[in-house]
């Protein structure tokens, strides 16, 4: 698990009985994409925009998320299902190497609904 590790671990936490608790101060540096900055509609919108690889796992990961926490937690993977389509809006509109996100994407949904785990052998672009 690249994506997705940090849902995972919460949701079996708060499966084995436990409450999450937010520090609304902490902060972690890490970097979550790259950052660019567009003009829309006379607005400034930035957008973190990921490699074409980084969206298989995304998607697969989010999937295997459901598979395992759908029945449990399904208003939390119904939230974050509409969270999909708000990416792949965003991937159409300013990924630069659409393509081969939208191909990767496509592979995640394949593999995660099949349960499919592990590295992407062959990642493109």
């Amino acid at each position: 698990f690249i994506d997705y590790v940090d849902y995972e671990h919460c949701l079996r936490v708060q499966r084995a009985g436990y409450q999450l608790l937010r520090a609304n101060r902490v902060l972690l540096h890490h970097r979550l994409g790259t950052v660019k900055t567009y003009q829309l509609f006379g607005r400034e919108l930035s957008v973190k925009t990921h490699n074409a690889w980084r969206h298989y796992y995304i998607t697969r990961n989010r999937l295997l998320i459901y598979r395992h926490y759908g029945f449990t937690f399904p208003r939390w993977c119904l939230y974050d299902f509409g969270w999909f389509f708000l990416e792949l809006g965003k991937v159409i509109a300013f990924e630069p190497a659409k393509a081969a996100t939208i191909r990767n994407i496509l592979k995640g949904i394949v593999h995660g609904l099949i349960g499919k785990t592990g590295p992407l052998v062959h990642p493109s672009a």
